[in-house]
């Protein structure tokens, strides 16, 4: 392999990182407070969190699980509400997919409920805000510098077999919400990955990035299903009665059957190859 070349791929690299951190940083700068400017913020945190991963930089002086951790904390303080929002909009999108009108019926009150209780979600945004540009500032001047390509090459290829043996898990007879949770960030995690590479290698590897990021959006759904289930257990019984608890199961459960069939066929389009063909488009 051509040493010169693989240094150019690997700055082109590196600047792809930068590039992240300096858009989240010029998002940070803006007043909005917007659901769709959260969701961005977290989108951000998602792919540095993903570099951190692949590197496993870790010395006396640095330690990546540090990071890891400090990203995440931003992240799931940010969460809250977002998951809040993703259960008014997926519960709308049901009411308009109810097959009865007590299906109808029982949507409704859960909505309503579910809007009073996102009026009490606490979030100091600019505490967040002046914290996480803090910890970015350490990002970029300690955690973006890569390892060689052949190392990159090497560390994608374990994640890859990381997350088929997540999906045997997630996809087991036995399998909990948990697993497939797990599943879900292996896959947005190698996703994200995948694009940082693209740009050392001509973006070789788009068709497979497509194919592992649509697989990624449908086990985003099963999460939100998950996120709702939680939400109608949070609910007092006198919000919500035993009758209607059934039909939100009963809704619950046709729509996870058919994103878990769709997961499986989008998964076996997307993971067929064997380790050492998927990082083919890294040469």
């Amino acid at each position: 392999m051509n040493n010169k070349n693989d240094k150019l791929r690997q700055r082109k690299v590196e600047e792809a990182v930068h590039k992240t951190v300096n858009e989240l940083v010029n998002h940070l700068s803006s007043d909005s407070s917007d659901d769709e400017y959260i969701h961005q913020i977290r989108v951000h945190i998602k792919r540095l969190r993903a570099w951190v991963r692949l590197q496993r930089i870790k010395n006396k002086e640095l330690n990546w699980k540090e990071m890891d951790e400090l990203l995440r904390n931003h992240a799931r303080t940010l969460g809250q509400a977002r998951d809040t929002q993703i259960v008014i909009e997926k519960l709308e999108e049901f009411y308009f997919r109810a097959k009865t009108n007590a299906e109808r019926s029982t949507i409704k009150r859960a909505i309503k409920y579910c809007n009073i209780d996102s009026t009490e979600i606490d979030l100091n945004l600019p505490k967040l805000k002046h914290d996480l540009l803090s910890d970015l500032e350490t990002y970029r001047d300690q955690y973006i510098s890569t390892h060689t390509i052949d190392q990159m090459r090497s560390d994608l290829k374990k994640y890859y077999k990381r997350t088929i043996k997540s999906a045997k898990r997630a996809y087991a007879l036995q399998s909990t919400f948990d697993d497939l949770h797990r599943f879900r960030k292996d896959v947005k995690t190698l996703n994200y990955l995948i694009g940082y590479m693209n740009k050392g290698f001509k973006n070789n590897g788009k068709s497979i990035k497509s194919r592992i990021s649509e697989l990624g959006e449908v086990l985003g759904h099963i999460h939100d299903v998950d996120v709702i289930q939680n939400y109608i257990n949070s609910v007092p019984p006198r919000n919500l009665y035993k009758t209607q608890r059934k039909i939100m199961a009963t809704i619950l459960e046709r729509e996870l059957e058919k994103l878990l069939l769709d997961s499986k066929l989008l998964f076996n389009k997307a993971f067929r190859k064997k380790p050492e063909d998927f990082i083919s488009f890294m040469k």
